[in-house]
């Protein structure tokens, strides 16, 4: 074989290899996971809120920002006490954290502090599975 054809030989070799890579995976019949869902979560002396207070299950990111003269910790427990528990070490005063999950249909508590002493809690609903993220545009 000479030069000129072992070249040509090579190089059709590596344009079929390079050709087929990533062009044999398909995704048809499975969606994209759902979008995940920002929850605004405000700590005050006397008592967490949550907004929004009613999603429906998927990931999520909690965004918290403590108001209160102390650090408080944050807990994100289902009332029913059994499952995930999503939470964050001590937020200080004036502080802002952020901590994500992947949350399942209930009713969640949304506390700072300890059992025995903090502010009030919020309580946040999830609600069915939301749907894939299939046609949302500028999304991994």
């Amino acid at each position: 074989m000479t030069g000129r054809r072992a070249r040509a030989v090579a190089t059709a070799a590596g344009a079929i290899a390079i050709a087929g890579c990533g062009s044999a995976v398909h995704f048809r019949g499975h969606s994209r996971a759902a979008p995940p869902v920002n929850l605004s979560v405000y700590v005050d002396g006397s008592r967490v809120t949550i907004s929004p207070d009613s999603i429906g299950s998927g990931p999520v990111v909690f965004n918290v920002t403590n108001q209160s003269a102390r650090s408080e910790p944050l807990a994100i427990t289902p009332k029913t006490g059994r499952g995930i528990r999503i939470g964050t070490g001590p937020i200080a005063p004036n502080g802002t954290a952020q901590v994500a999950g992947n949350l399942g249909s209930g009713v969640y508590s949304v506390a700072a502090g300890t059992a025995s002493r903090g502010p009030a809690a919020a309580t946040l609903r999830v609600g069915p599975v939301r749907a894939g993220g299939d046609d949302a545009l500028l999304q991994p």
